[in-house]
C-alpha cells in the first residue's frame, strides 16, 4: 500500500503530524496498539504552561495555544482548554530553588508573581502553613481536554482522506531507492516520506530502518488519584507543584491527581505503576499538606521520553533522506502538539519552518536531529532485497 506520507505512531505526535500532512497528500498512520494514544498521550496530566520551559518549547506552546483556542470544526463544539492557575509551593528548605525560579521568571519575562506564605495558604488551604515559606503563581495555565484534542485530530485526518491503522506493529523497515518500505505481518506500506513519531520506541524504529538511534531516554512517571476532602469546590485549587519538584497534585471534580515527579529509567514498554513510587509520593504529600490519603481510586504510569538535551526533535535525519523524526516530547507533547505538527509538515513540504514559529525565534537547527550527529557513528541504511 503506497502513500505520500507514512507515520509510525498513533499518539498525539503522530496523529497531529498526519493531520497537517494530509493537506498535502495521502497519509497512513501505523499504530502498534489497538487504541490510539494508548501510552503517554492517554496518561498525561493534561496541563499547558508557558513558564519554566525553554524558549523553543515556549514558542511551540504559544503557537499550539493559538490553534487550540480556535480549532477547526473537526474538534467539535466544546472548548479544548480551560483556565487554571499553577502554584509552586516553596518549603523552608527550598529557598535556593525558589530564588532560581524567581530569577528565571524575571529574566524571561514570564507571567509569574511571588506569593507570601499566607497567600499560598489562601489559594490552597490544605498546604501545611508551618511548612510553606513562599510561593510562585502562574495565572494562565490551561487544562487540556486530552480526548477532545486527540480524537479531533483523528476525525480531521480521516476527513482529509487519511488512514489510521491499529494493531500495526512494525516488523521491518528497508530503503528501496527513494522509497521507504515498512513490513507489518503480510502487508507492506510504501512511501517516500517516513515519519518516526513512535515516542518511547523512537530509537527502536530508527534501528529497524538501519539508522543510528538518538539515545532517547524513556523515563517512567507514576500517577495516582484519590478523593478530595469533603466540601471542597470542584477545581477550586491551582495545579500545585513543589518548588523542588518533590510532588505535584491537581484537583479535578472531587478527585485529586498526584505524583512524586519521579523519572525512572525504563525500556520502551507498557509502563506499570510501582508501589514504592506511590508510597514515596504519598509520604511527600502528607508531609507538606493536611490531605488524608487512605485509599487510591486509580493508579497508572507512563513513559516521558526525552532527547539527550531534553529539547524537542523535529526534522529530517541527517543520514537518510525522507526519514523524519518527531520525538523527545518529555511529557509536554499535548501542550506543544499543534505547533510541532505544523513545524514538521512545513519542513517536509517546503523545507522551512512556518512563519508563526520563525517570528518567535525558533530555528531549524534548534529542532533538528542533526544536533546529535557528532555523538553517533553513521551506519548503513537497510536496502530492500
Amino acid at each position: 500500500m503506497k502513500s505520500d506520507f507514512l507515520v509510525i505512531g498513533g499518539g498525539i505526535a503522530g496523529v497531529s503530524a498526519a493531520y497537517e500532512l494530509a493537506r498535502h497528500g495521502s497519509v497512513i498512520v501505523l499504530e502498534q496498539e489497538g487504541t490510539p494514544g494508548y501510552h503517554t498521550t492517554g496518561r498525561s496530566a493534561a496541563i499547558s504552561s508557558l513558564n519554566f520551559i525553554s524558549p523553543v518549547i515556549q514558542a511551540l506552546t504559544v503557537v499550539s495555544r493559538d490553534f487550540l483556542a480556535t480549532p477547526p470544526e473537526c474538534f467539535g463544539e466544546y472548548p479544548l482548554t480551560s483556565l487554571r492557575q499553577s502554584l509552586w509551593v516553596t518549603q523552608h528548605h527550598q529557598l535556593e530553588a525558589h530564588e532560581l525560579m524567581r530569577r528565571e521568571a524575571i529574566d524571561r519575562k514570564y507571567k509569574v508573581s511571588e506569593l507570601s506564605a499566607d497567600e499560598v495558604f489562601q489559594r490552597c488551604p490544605v498546604i501545611r502553613r508551618d511548612r510553606v515559606a513562599k510561593g510562585l503563581l502562574e495565572e494562565d495555565t490551561l487544562d487540556l481536554d486530552v480526548h477532545g484534542i486527540l480524537h479531533g485530530y483523528i476525525r480531521g485526518l480521516r476527513a482529509r482522506g487519511g488512514t489510521l491503522v491499529l494493531n500495526a506493529e512494525v516488523d521491518s523497515i528497508s530503503r528501496d531507492g527513494d522509497l521507504w518500505r515498512v513490513q507489518i505481518k503480510d502487508k507492506e506500506y510504501v512511501s517516500p516520506v517516513l515519519v518516526n513519531a513512535a515516542g518511547a520506541w523512537g530509537d527502536v524504529i530508527a534501528k529497524k530502518a538501519g539508522l543510528n538511534p538518538l539515545r532517547l531516554r524513556p523515563l517512567r512517571r507514576t500517577v495516582f488519584t484519590f478523593e478530595a476532602p469533603a466540601g471542597i469546590a470542584a477545581n477550586s485549587w491551582p495545579f500545585v507543584y513543589d518548588t523542588a519538584e518533590e510532588f505535584y497534585f491537581k484537583l479535578e471534580n472531587g478527585i485529586v491527581l498526584a505524583s512524586a515527579f519521579d523519572e525512572i529509567e525504563s525500556v520502551p514498554c507498557d509502563a506499570r505503576p510501582e508501589e514504592f513510587d506511590i508510597a514515596v509520593a504519598i509520604d511527600k504529600i502528607l508531609t507538606a499538606t493536611t490531605l488524608d490519603i487512605r485509599s487510591l481510586k486509580n493508579k497508572w504510569a507512563g513513559l516521558r521520553t526525552f532527547a539527550p538535551d531534553r529539547e524537542m526533535i523535529v526534522g529530517e535525519d541527517s543520514s537518510a533522506s525522507g526519514f523524519y523524526w518527531v520525538a523527545g516530547h518529555g511529557g509536554i507533547g499535548l501542550m506543544t502538539a499543534p505547533g510541532v505538527a505544523q513545524a514538521l509538515a512545513s519542513l517536509i513540504v517546503s523545507d522551512e519552518l512556518p512563519q508563526s514559529l520563525s517570528a518567535l525565534g525558533v530555528t531549524r537547527e534548534a529542532l533538528s536531529p542533526s544536533r546529535f550527529a557528532q555523538s553517533v557513528t553513521p551506519i548503513a541504511v537497510g536496502v530492500a532485497q
